[in-house]
């Protein structure tokens, strides 16, 4: 059995201090699911604050709107 580790999918590192995330984000396109509620919404505000280019995606439309 071989086993890959996706260190891709966690960009950037967890390690990266806040004020950082601007560097990382800015003008970026990301996807999120989960956007509505919970981790996806928090991940938003601070893409928001990042000025990144985001699509939302979320089954609870009403929620979505009021981001």
């Amino acid at each position: 059995m071989i086993l890959h580790t996706f260190k891709w999918l966690i960009y950037p590192s967890p390690h990266v201090e806040p004020g950082k995330l601007k560097k990382h984000f800015t003008g970026k396109r990301i996807v999120v699911t989960g956007a509505s509620k919970g981790i996806g919404r928090a991940l938003v505000h601070s893409l928001i604050e990042a000025r990144a280019n985001i699509v939302l995606i979320a089954r609870d439309e009403k929620e979505l709107s009021e981001l």
